[in-house]
């Protein structure tokens, strides 16, 4: 059964968590990923009309406070397409999906 969506205020402030399935890291220590995944992230800000208000990148998950205020999409869509086609098609070291939400 397919759960209903959830409720969503335009301006309000929204926590997203994604992490690496079993702990795995999604993140090289290097670095290099951290930057390349803020730049992605700025993509969708543009892209989405949301706002990132805070966030966190750790080697194995991330958290985003965001804000969705143009209100032009669903807060998990656009967050959806920045992990699944974005980072995995993008990342040469994520070996199909080892995100989860």
């Amino acid at each position: 059964m397919v759960r209903p969506l959830r409720v969503e205020y335009e301006g309000a402030v929204y926590h997203i968590l994604s992490r690496g399935n079993q702990g795995e890291q999604i993140f090289s220590d290097d670095g290099g990923d951290k930057e390349y995944f803020i730049e992605i992230l700025q993509r969708a800000v543009q892209k989405y009309g949301i706002e990132v208000y805070a966030y966190c990148i750790m080697g194995n998950h991330y958290h985003l406070l965001i804000i969705n205020a143009g209100g032009r999409t669903h807060k998990g869509d656009a967050l959806y397409r920045v992990e699944l086609r974005e980072l995995s098609a993008e990342i040469p070291w994520i070996d199909g999906p080892c995100l989860c939400r």
